[in-house]
């Protein structure tokens, strides 16, 4: 098989972008995608937990995903499809 490895904050979405501009480079398309990037965060109660571990939590497990798959599904539907 063929792997390469791009470095890729999830929670960014240029380095989204250039993750799938670069896959799309090596392999000439993208057939499926596995977005499982995810953090605990640091465990608080409600009351407890600070604005920056709340935010960097909901960046990485939603708007990472958000972000992957914004920039993945054109690049499947150009082939007619893939899966996520």
């Amino acid at each position: 098989g063929d792997a390469i490895f791009i470095k890729c904050d999830v929670a960014n979405e240029d380095d989204v972008k250039k993750l799938v501009a670069e896959t799309i480079a090596h392999y000439g398309r993208l057939d499926f995608a596995f977005n499982n990037a995810g953090i605990e965060g640091t465990p608080a109660s409600v009351t407890d937990c600070s604005n920056d571990n709340w935010d960097r939590t909901i960046n990485i497990n939603l708007k990472g995903v958000w972000f992957c798959m914004k920039y993945q599904i054109p690049e499947m539907l150009k082939r007619g499809g893939g899966a996520i």
